[in-house]
């Protein structure tokens, strides 16, 4: 089952320590009593983002207005298009954009401020990523800006800084509001890494490979222009790999960013983490199942992801450190939709990819709590 929400996210309990909880519970004159239930589940209303002939959709972004933004493939067409939802009505950003001869493919993150970052292709074939800046009235065009040393662009925070590929499709490159671009330098190791995720401090979540072909998550801290290896949730384990998905700045909190991701706890399974200064690459669980993923988090703390269950099935989960892991129960699913990860606002609302099971295909979509 986890198979296909991994391949939905871009993209485990071991014997020991279950063998110490046992031991434990044996010396407890309290262990006889039954285990506490599990905390309820999250209730959640969807709505998926589809338009008109779209084959498939993908969310990747979304800011605290709920605004959401991603790509889409249409019928009798080989390439994808970037879409904003806002509120409740799907436009094409080509449709929007005076993008001076530039065609857009992708919208990969909105900040707070409207803007939108993601890549564009030149009537010459040539890559380049971009900044939209979204017009404050009706009749205004925005604000197209051609990110000239990137590729692509990732993601984008609330000051208009952006971080992406270089045009060598290789080292990661920082945009700064007011500055211009900064190369970002390599690992401890010297090696070169993918960027995934910005804050509102700079700080970035990504990702590096080493010689072996082992993947780990890193991030990147603007304060003393150093990547960190933030190390795997099973360091003596053979085939081990962790991937860092997003990052945020904690509301009242001068930790460097928290990072969020999943990481192998043994062959073929994987488990979220979330990464502190203070602790380290922590394990969040699972919902009862093998594999769990985190896919966003917000300036809350807030987690969401995808996790198996006991039963064996797919659920999306919201992760708090008072709360732990806790199932989101979507009350109006439809019977031919598997949710998958994404992000998470301020507000607690999701926005992410799913699994149409009709068209077997992927689709956007977007998950708001009920009270």
């Amino acid at each position: 089952m986890f198979n296909r929400w991994t391949k939905i996210l871009m993209a485990l309990v071991p014997a020991l320590a279950l063998g110490l909880l046992l031991a434990s519970r044996a010396l407890d004159a309290e262990a006889g009593k039954p285990k506490p239930p599990p905390p309820p589940s999250l209730k959640y209303s969807i709505t998926l983002i589809s338009g008109q002939n779209w084959v498939r959709s993908f969310a990747h972004g979304m800011n605290d207005s709920g605004d959401v933004v991603g790509t889409f493939m249409a019928e009798g067409t080989s390439g994808y298009r970037p879409f904003l939802y806002t509120g409740g009505v799907i436009l094409d950003l080509n449709d929007m954009v005076a993008s001076e001869g530039w065609t857009l493919h992708s919208a990969q993150d909105i900040n707070n401020s409207g803007q939108i970052v993601g890549y564009a292709t030149a009537a010459d074939g040539s890559r380049r990523a971009y900044r939209y800046t979204l017009p404050s009235k009706p009749e205004d065009p925005g604000e197209f800006l051609v990110l000239s040393a990137m590729q692509n662009a990732v993601g984008i925070n609330d000051w208009g800084d952006v971080v992406g590929r270089g045009v060598d499709g290789e080292r990661p490159y920082l945009y700064i509001e007011g500055q211009g671009f900064v190369e970002l330098p390599p690992t401890s190791e010297g090696r070169t890494w993918s960027a995934a995720a910005i804050n509102n401090f700079c700080d970035i979540a990504g990702i590096t490979t080493d010689a072996s072909g082992r993947v780990q998550a890193v991030r990147y801290t603007y304060a003393n222009n150093s990547v960190t290896l933030l190390g795997f949730l099973k360091p003596k384990l053979v085939d081990r790999n962790s991937f860092a998905t997003d990052i945020t700045d904690i509301d009242d909190n001068d930790d460097n960013g928290w990072v969020v991701g999943y990481s192998d706890v043994r062959r073929f399974q994987t488990h979220a983490f979330l990464y502190q200064d203070q602790t380290g690459m922590v394990d969040l669980g699972t919902l009862g199942g093998e594999n769990s993923a985190a896919s966003g988090i917000n300036s809350r703390g807030q987690v969401v992801g995808i996790s198996d269950t006991a039963s064996g099935s797919g659920a999306l989960f919201v992760y708090t450190q008072l709360g732990g892991m806790q199932e989101v129960s979507i009350v109006n699913l439809p019977p031919d939709f598997e949710v998958g990860g994404g992000r998470i606002n301020y507000s607690g609302v999701i926005a992410g990819t799913g699994w149409d099971l009709t068209k077997a295909d992927n689709q956007a979509y977007v998950a708001t709590p009920l009270p």
